[in-house]
């Protein structure tokens, strides 16, 4: 890659964004969170029931079962990289077609190598493409009690189709009690201020399940994540969905993790603009207060994983996620993503 001053800006924000998760393994004092956004990680089947025809060996993606396993392999790194030196105890993933292509991940070899073999959740969504929501846990770091998908639907248009809400709930090794939330948002699709109100609408129904748990018990730990095609301060995540900067927070307001990485300038997915390229913040986690405030818990600060190998240097000198494809062109990377990971460890 070349030095470029932002690549140099890119190097500084790995430092800031990680500076305060420890390598070193977490043991039984805490667990690490990490949500990837995966770039369409389909398998090369065709699907009847949805429109995957793009990822197949005919598609215009020239899908292959090689291609597949190689960014089965490559996922597998960054969960790796994520985890330091132990792995990951929960991984929040989007754009994966399906629970097959979630249970070659889990059987990979270089994350099954012990009996910290990951467990999935999954629930096929309604979503046109196929797209779905998952997550993986370690099942000795966690109890899976139950889980559900939550649907997302517009009033006005009973032909609209998105990816679900991903709900768990697990009890951890200390007995407490963990809501887990992930999100994949309706995307920006002919422009962020026409779809809008696709994001609100999610926004809302997640809202409305936050609250329902905020009424059995105000103190309930929760942790939402995922890409939610809007940035920290835009309307659907800030006002609706009620997940502020922690000195904005108020009763029964969220925590956004996010918020100091975006004052920063830092972000997790590059696009281009009239003015040049730029790193927003579409991946994000957040948390209810009790989780950030730590009456058992501490949580440390978020971060991006600015990993080398998941960046690449484009013609124009722009430093960007390595994605998988551009457009029909297969360029082998990761994705167009980069990870978000938070860690909670355990008041001794």
């Amino acid at each position: 890659m070349k030095a470029t001053p932002y690549l140099t800006a890119l190097m500084l924000f790995y430092n800031i964004a990680n500076a305060q998760l420890s390598p070193d393994s977490r043991g039984m004092a805490g667990i690490r969170f990490l949500f990837y956004n995966a770039e369409n990680l389909f398998d090369p089947f065709n699907d009847t029931l949805t429109n995957d025809d793009d990822f197949t060996p005919e598609g215009s993606m020239r899908w292959t079962w090689k291609k597949m396993e190689q960014k089965i392999l490559q996922i597998s790194r960054v969960i790796i990289a994520s985890g330091g030196w132990e792995l990951p105890a929960i991984v929040g993933l989007c754009e994966i077609e399906n629970r097959f292509v979630l249970e070659r991940l889990a059987a990979s070899p270089l994350l099954s190598f012990s009996s910290s073999r990951y467990r999935v959740v999954h629930y096929d969504s309604p979503d046109y493409r196929g797209i779905d929501v998952g997550l993986l846990y370690r099942p000795e770091k966690l109890r899976l009690i139950a889980s559900r998908p939550l649907s997302i639907t517009l009033p006005d248009d009973s032909t609209f189709r998105t990816r679900d809400i991903l709900y768990a709930t697990f009890t951890t090794l200390h007995n407490d009690t963990l809501h887990i939330f992930i999100n994949h948002w309706p995307s920006r699709r002919g422009g962020a201020e026409a779809s809008v109100h696709k994001r609100i609408c999610a926004a809302t129904n997640l809202r409305q399940l936050v609250d329902s748990l905020f009424e059995n018990n105000s103190d309930a730990n929760i942790l939402i994540a995922g890409d939610f095609n809007d940035e920290p301060m835009d309307s659907s995540v800030h006002m609706v969905l009620r997940a502020k900067p922690a000195h904005e927070a108020k009763e029964n307001d969220l925590i956004n993790l996010m918020y100091p990485l975006y004052k920063k300038g830092a972000g997790t997915h590059a696009f281009k603009e009239l003015q040049g390229m730029h790193f927003g913040i579409l991946d994000q986690i957040i948390v209810s207060a009790a989780l950030y405030e730590g009456k058992k818990n501490t949580l440390t600060d978020a971060a991006i994983g600015y990993f080398p190998f998941l960046l690449m240097t484009t013609a124009d000198g722009d430093v960007v996620p390595f994605r998988t494809n551009a457009g029909p062109r297969y360029l082998g990377g990761h994705s167009d993503h980069l990870p978000v990971m938070v860690d909670i460890m355990t008041v001794q």
